[in-house]
């Protein structure tokens, strides 16, 4: 699973490359996590529990040439040629593209891998430290802004917890202790999440911030 995720992931990335180049983005204004991360990193995940339709691009939402609405995606203008561009990826690359506005992400973390594409180019891909910051700041978002019916809740916390317990397992056969330990504590902060448990995640969040400084 991981062989064919790896052929595929560098010709899909040397178009998303072109897509964002084309809309004035530059290396250093994007990054890609979760599934392209994990499995970089060594760590042996289940690709289509990550994976699933879609790339998560995380990208400067300042860089682009539209203004963004909101915080979840930065969906070109309707009617725009980025619009039309976006629209048309999934059908010609088999992959649509979550682009996500994250230029408060992008300056929390100051290490990522640099994977190399071809003539010379590459882009960044985050590495497990970089992930972990990310996931921890979206963690606190979610905690702190929440305010959607107890369905939607209990579905974001289990769909996050079962990711969660596929990268603990990568984590453990892989001997990584550290990566065990964080996966187990955000692991803990989900349930605490699910279960509306407001004292939780305050400590959650502190045992995660004291653990990704010993990276």
């Amino acid at each position: 699973m991981t062989n064919g995720f790896r052929k595929k992931l560098r010709p899909l990335l040397k178009k998303v490359d072109a897509l964002l180049s084309s809309w004035g983005l530059s290396e250093r204004d994007w990054l890609v996590v979760d599934a392209p991360a994990l499995i970089i990193a060594g760590f042996n995940v289940n690709v289509e529990n990550f994976w699933r339709t879609h790339l998560n691009v995380y990208l400067n939402e300042r860089k682009l040439p539209w203004h963004v609405m909101t915080k979840e995606e930065a969906i070109p203008p309707p009617n725009s040629a980025q619009f039309r561009d976006f629209l048309s990826f999934p059908s010609r690359w088999k992959t649509a593209l979550h682009l996500v506005p994250a230029s408060k992400y992008l300056s929390a973390i100051s290490s990522w891998h640099s994977y190399p594409l071809s003539s010379g180019l590459s882009v960044r891909i985050a590495d497990i430290k970089a992930t972990f910051k990310i996931w921890l700041i979206r963690y606190k978002e979610l905690v702190e802004e929440f305010n959607e019916g107890e369905r939607e809740r209990e579905r974001i916390a289990n769909d996050r917890i079962n990711k969660l317990l596929d990268l603990k397992q990568a984590a453990e056969v892989k001997n990584d202790r550290l990566v065990v330990n964080l996966t187990q504590v955000l692991i803990e902060g989900y349930l605490a999440f699910k279960c509306c448990d407001l004292k939780t995640p305050q400590s959650i969040i502190d045992k995660m911030e004291s653990l990704v400084m010993h990276f």
